[in-house]
């Protein structure tokens, strides 16, 4: 059931989240909700619901205040008093971001009842902390300083900040610059440590306050802007808004009415998308003074009519004294006598109701200043007397300087001279007093302003230091970033370098053992084909020889028998005659078988290749016994072994050798045989 209860908790944060800050993406929404978790929760949870609480718009709030509501739901009756002070906690900070003090100080006290059980410090301090908060805005100001010394008491390092920038902010309420200044100097180095940018924005927040109240407004505008800087880059627009409505108010004491309604403008509109309605009228309010300073009256009127409208809805009456008193001045000078009237009594009645005896003196005086000006000298002397009387019973002497001033008006205007000049006197009287109390104060002022520059000026020496140290230790880490990531670049080149080295190498020893075995291969594949055209050539050679030989034997057979034929031609001629004839015939078969000339032209290609077929090409006209006597001559025969095979004699030799040469007709000094040998 528990874990049931819990999922739907977390379910409704998500929706929360994702309605409250729509540009978060889903890991940050998982990041916050992680941090949201009930077990072990971290000390900076709490902060981080802070930071949260800036950056909402109301509805979101809403939506957070029913995901707090289920969860204490599904925890109720634990003995787990963590979880519960947390829930009561972050419930309360709700509340209290939507201006509902009551129901937000009953979330603190349990959650201080909680923490108090359990004896969790952490959450002890949190609640005093935001209880003194919201004692503080109500103007209990006694128990808010009693209870943020309880949460000093109880805080850690990491909570310390943040509490000491409150105490100085009570601190400055009642008037104590200088122990408001001490506090704030602590808790700003405490928070650069800890790198808490929403309390430094605080810090500077209320550092401005003292410049302000100081009258120095150029040193408060630079706070209120340092802060405002810090909010716009963490996103807090609920904090942005409310220092952009106060840097506005510094603005009006300048009298710079056009940057004072700027500034309203901005925060007018971070709080219209927050939709912080009661926040939203406090800075319409402000926008119609600026605007009735710069005399824009219907646009000022447009703007206080807005305010108390939103404060009507509301249901709040928390503003409306100082509204009416806008309101009641803006119909003044419009001319608006009656209107102006009833919004100056409107304001009395306010304060009344809020029992603010100090309110109802400042009324007084703005209705006594309204008749001495309408000439209503009787209705002007009733209320400056009330003045009077007023702001003796408070011994209020700033207000009763104006008494004074009003009294000797009323008196002059009624002809009371001797009244007049006696409240006169009773005036210099107490202005020479205040300005004497006035001078003592400067003089302690200009003092402490002294202490307070040297110390500035001391602070911001070590500060430049400070800064000139971490500036050079940047330029020095930046230095050795650079000088390590070029270590590493070179160092990874240098790898690559050396594998692009070595795989070159590797490749071109792999290339050349490829051409070598290819080399190899073809060495082997041409000694096979050597040695198979030697073995050829050797067989065609052979048969060329035995084939030379024969036809040398048939020649010397032949001349054989022509020795014989010479040596017994006188012997047995008739025999001899049968005989030689016989032998010639032998010869002649010889010389004219085609068979023997086809099988020595066959050898002859073979041992000569294409001799034989180039001849024929260049010289076309050249016959068979031209191309065979050729074949002779190339095979380097004696014109007697020529004319031996041919069967021819070697005038009819040298007659066949001429017509071939002009058939051919070589270069002139070169024989035929050269020729034939050379081609």
């Amino acid at each position: 059931m528990k874990l049931m209860l819990k999922e739907i908790a977390n379910c409704a944060f998500i929706v929360f989240v994702f309605l409250a800050a729509p540009d978060l993406s889903y890991s940050q929404v998982n990041s916050l909700l992680s941090e949201i978790e009930l077990e072990d929760a971290p000390p900076s949870q709490l902060d981080r619901m802070d930071q949260l609480c800036e950056r909402l718009p109301v509805d979101s709030l809403n939506i957070g205040i029913a995901w707090c509501h289920k969860a204490l739901a599904g925890h109720q009756g634990d003995a787990d008093h963590e979880k519960q002070a947390l829930l009561h906690l972050i419930k309360g900070r709700f509340h209290e971001t939507l201006s509902e003090p009551d129901m937000a100080r009953n979330h603190y006290d349990s959650a201080l009842f909680s923490a108090t059980q359990g004896n969790v410090k952490r959450y002890v301090a949190r609640s005093y902390h935001w209880l003194s908060i919201l004692e503080f805005s109500q103007g209990a100001w006694d128990s808010a300083a009693s209870h943020i010394d309880l949460a000093r008491a109880f805080a850690d390092s990491v909570q310390l900040p943040d509490i000491l920038q409150f105490m100085a902010n009570i601190e400055l309420e009642q008037g104590d610059l200088d122990t408001a200044l001490a506090l704030l100097e602590t808790a700003q180095k405490m928070s650069v440590r800890a790198a808490n940018n929403l309390v430094q924005s605080r810090i500077y927040m209320h550092l401005a306050a003292v410049a302000e109240e100081r009258s120095d407004y150029a040193a408060s505008i630079e706070y209120y802007l340092k802060a405002i800087e810090l909010c716009k880059t963490e996103r807090y627009p609920r904090l942005e808004s409310g220092l952009a409505n106060d840097m506005g108010i510094v603005y009006l004491k300048m009298k710079q009415w056009d940057q004072a309604l700027t500034l309203f403008e901005q925060a007018a509109h971070l709080k219209l998308a927050l939709g912080d309605s009661l926040s939203l009228a406090t800075t319409f309010a402000n926008t119609g003074i600026a605007q009735t300073r710069l005399q824009n009256y219907t646009d000022a009127l447009t703007a206080f009519q807005a305010a108390e409208s939103l404060k009507r809805k509301l249901g709040t009456t928390k503003g409306l004294y100082q509204l009416y008193l806008n309101l009641g001045f803006l119909y003044q000078k419009k001319g608006e006598v009656s209107l102006a009237e009833r919004q100056y009594f409107l304001a009395l009645e306010q304060a009344k109701i809020a029992g603010s005896a100090l309110n109802q003196l400042s009324s007084s005086i703005y209705l006594s200043n309204f008749y001495i000006e309408q000439e209503e000298l009787q209705k002007a002397l009733q209320w400056v007397e009330e003045s009077y009387q007023r702001a003796q019973d408070l011994k209020d002497d700033a207000h009763l300087r104006s008494v004074y001033v009003n009294l000797v008006r009323v008196h002059e205007k009624l002809g009371n001279y001797q009244t007049a000049l006696e409240y006169s006197i009773l005036f210099k009287e107490h202005d020479d007093s205040l300005k004497e109390a006035g001078h003592a104060l400067a003089v302690v002022q200009l003092e402490n302003e002294y202490k307070l520059k040297s110390q500035a000026n001391e602070l911001t020496s070590r500060n430049k230091e400070l800064a000139l140290l971490k500036s050079q230790k940047e330029l020095s880490d930046s230095r050795n970033g650079i000088l390590l990531a070029s270590l590493i670049i070179l160092f990874l080149l240098s790898l690559f370098l050396i594998y692009s080295i070595r795989r070159r190498k590797s490749l071109q020893i792999l290339n050349l053992d490829m051409k070598n075995q290819l080399l190899e291969s073809n060495h082997a594949l041409v000694q096979e084909r050597l040695k198979n055209e030697q073995i050829s050539k050797a067989k065609v050679e052979s048969e060329l020889n035995t084939a030379q030989q024969s036809i040398r034997r048939k020649s010397k057979e032949y001349s054989e028998l022509e020795q014989n034929l010479e040596r017994l031609q006188d012997e047995k001629a008739i025999e001899l005659f049968k005989e030689s004839n016989g032998v010639t015939n032998t010869i002649f078969n010889f010389s004219q078988s085609e068979t023997n000339w086809d099988s020595f032209m066959e050898y002859f290609r073979k041992n000569y290749h294409d001799f034989l077929d180039r001849l024929k090409m260049n010289y076309p006209e050249l016959t068979p016994s031209d191309l065979r006597l050729c074949a002779l001559l190339k095979m380097n025969l004696t014109t007697k072994e020529i004319a031996s095979i041919l069967n021819i004699t070697p005038d009819s030799l040298r007659k066949s050798k001429y017509r071939l040469r002009k058939k051919i007709n070589p270069r002139e000094k070169v024989s035929l045989e050269t020729f034939l040998l050379g081609f």
